[in-house]
């Protein structure tokens, strides 16, 4: 089954995560890859770029925005402290 299968019978944008700052980086892996199979399986031809398609795409890039933000705030307060430190 190709990614146009798998988007057709699934929601892909929902990944699981428990909110622990591991969860949310493999999160955000998983949804980066999904959106970069999907921008490469519908590079060929815009013009079978459906507006579900667009909706699924909106979908998983706010959904990687999402996780994106959760996994910056650790990040940036580790970061600063060490900096502080030194």
């Amino acid at each position: 089954m190709n990614w146009y299968d798998l988007l057709k019978f699934a929601q892909i944008w929902e990944v699981a995560s428990d909110g622990w700052f591991i969860d949310e980086i493999k999160r955000m892996y998983e949804l980066e890859y999904k959106l970069a199979m999907i921008e490469r399986h519908m590079s060929g031809d815009a013009s079978s770029f459906s507006k579900r398609m667009q909706n699924i795409v909106k979908h998983v890039e706010r959904e990687l925005l999402d996780a994106l933000n959760n996994v910056k705030q650790p990040l940036v307060n580790v970061f600063s402290n060490w900096l502080d430190n030194h």
